[in-house]
């Protein structure tokens, strides 16, 4: 298995050798492969927030949600 650091090295000299038209592409490839972890890292943040709801409120948000919807019914006042 290569080592991350010679990974690195090896992409360095990649770049290097491109020419400037294409570092661009690389940029913005780079920013969108930062920007995905960003989100996904945004979107766990949020995981286990409804684990402290009582029993009554997560029935309602799970399988009474359905009724609910038809009934034009809200928990949210």
């Amino acid at each position: 298995m290569i080592s991350k650091n010679k990974i690195r090295q090896r992409l360095i000299q990649r770049i290097k050798k491109l020419s400037d038209d294409k570092l661009s592409s690389v940029e913005n490839y780079i920013n969108s492969i930062e920007n995905d972890i960003k989100n996904k890292t945004e979107v766990l943040s949020f995981a286990g927030i409804f684990s402290d709801l009582d029993s009554e409120t997560f029935e309602d948000l799970t399988s009474k949600l359905k009724d609910n919807r038809q009934k034009g019914t809200s928990r949210i006042q």
